[in-house]
């Protein structure tokens, strides 16, 4: 979500060379259809400090209103480990 409203408000959009150093969990839900899968881990440390990456069983690209559950529960361990 920081993505969207950075992008829409900041001025600044997130470079190659650019670092967030906020912890971040990323919730995939990846079951939408898409030939290429999930993106790896990898990638998404190149930019933030990824602490939790969960590759969702369920849900796609409206994955937090399609299994609003899931999300929560792993937006609880995600924050109940900080």
């Amino acid at each position: 979500m920081r993505d969207y409203y950075d992008n829409r408000w900041s001025g600044h959009r997130i470079g190659p060379t650019d670092r967030v150093a906020v912890p971040t969990a990323f919730a995939c839900f990846g079951h939408h259809f898409v030939p290429e899968g999930e993106p790896p881990r990898e990638w998404l440390e190149r930019l933030y400090d990824v602490r939790r990456y969960t590759p969702m069983p369920r849900g796609g690209h409206f994955g937090p209103a399609e299994e609003p559950r899931l999300l929560a529960a792993d937006l609880q361990a995600f924050f109940g480990n900080l």
